[in-house]
């Protein structure tokens, strides 16, 4: 399986990096790079079902530990890569989420693994949608982040009136908001249904105090700032860079709740996390 998935990370990083050149030279030379790219993304996408049967035969719950989540998080920002691809204009924004996916499947071999036991076979279905779904609201909002940062920079320039080469290689400052809005309202959909499964899973099967918990309390602040961005789109009408520059400070609020639950927060609750910062600061004080 190691072998599959160092061959899936070594065609990805070859077609990102083909694509990537193609883009930058304008020439034609990508669809054979997409190829490659894909053929990545099943070499990748072979080697996680594989880890997951394997995972399932040994008792232990597939895709509950830091290294399962970076390694699931770049597969699917690759395939997100290879949706983009499909675009001329987007090229670029599939570069970026492309090289993002291959570093995130090369971290997760680095990180520690934590693993759950096996549960029943329903709730086991149950959490494997509550990740897949949470996945797909992180891969929309990275997504939603890259466009609107390319929509920020591109209307700065257009502002100054620097039409440089890099800029005529971007879409449309219509086309990056409209792939930007429809990411956002399908990240907060998606993140909606995988609070309402983790909350079930919290609270029925493993009976914890979920409430008080970082990873729920970190996964609301992201998904009550996204709900009040597109509130305030629709109802207030905000767009341009306010809306996009908002909408970038919350990508690293996704990031701080996402790196927290995978990584700092996995078994503790809010009151000990808080002790514990409080006790490093009086230790350095």
């Amino acid at each position: 399986m190691q072998v599959l998935y160092w061959s899936g990370i070594a065609l990805c990083l070859v077609g990102t990096f083909g694509i990537v050149r193609a883009w930058i030279r304008s020439s034609t030379e990508a669809k054979g790079f997409t190829h490659i790219l894909r053929a990545g993304a099943f070499c990748l996408g072979l080697a996680l079902s594989v880890g997951y049967v394997r995972a399932w035969k040994a008792g232990i719950m597939p895709f509950s530990g830091a290294e399962d989540s970076f390694a699931l998080l770049g597969f699917a920002l690759i395939i997100a890569a290879l949706y983009l691809a499909r675009l001329p204009r987007f090229l670029g924004l599939c570069g970026v989420l492309g090289g993002t996916g291959v570093l995130s499947a090369i971290s997760a071999v680095f990180l520690p693994e934590r693993t759950l036991p096996t549960l029943s076979l329903g709730n086991a279905l149950v959490f494997s949608a509550h990740v897949l779904v949470l996945f797909l609201a992180i891969a929309s909002f990275v997504i939603a982040f890259v466009s609107g940062l390319f929509y920020l920079l591109a209307q700065r320039d257009l502002k100054h009136k620097r039409f440089s080469q890099w800029l005529r290689l971007l879409p449309s400052l219509e086309a990056l908001d409209r792939v930007a809005i429809r990411s956002v309202i399908l990240g907060a959909v998606a993140l909606s249904l995988g609070m309402i499964s983790g909350i079930y899973l919290a609270h029925s099967v493993w009976a914890t105090n979920w409430i008080s918990d970082p990873k729920f309390i970190l996964t609301t602040l992201t998904w009550a700032w996204y709900v009040l961005l597109l509130v305030f789109r629709g109802v207030f009408g905000w767009r341009g860079a306010r809306f996009f520059f908002f909408m970038v400070v919350g990508f690293f609020l996704l990031m701080v709740t996402f790196w927290g639950t995978a990584v700092l927060f996995v078994s503790r609750d809010a009151s000990y996390a808080i002790r514990e910062v409080w006790r490093f600061a009086w230790i350095w004080s």
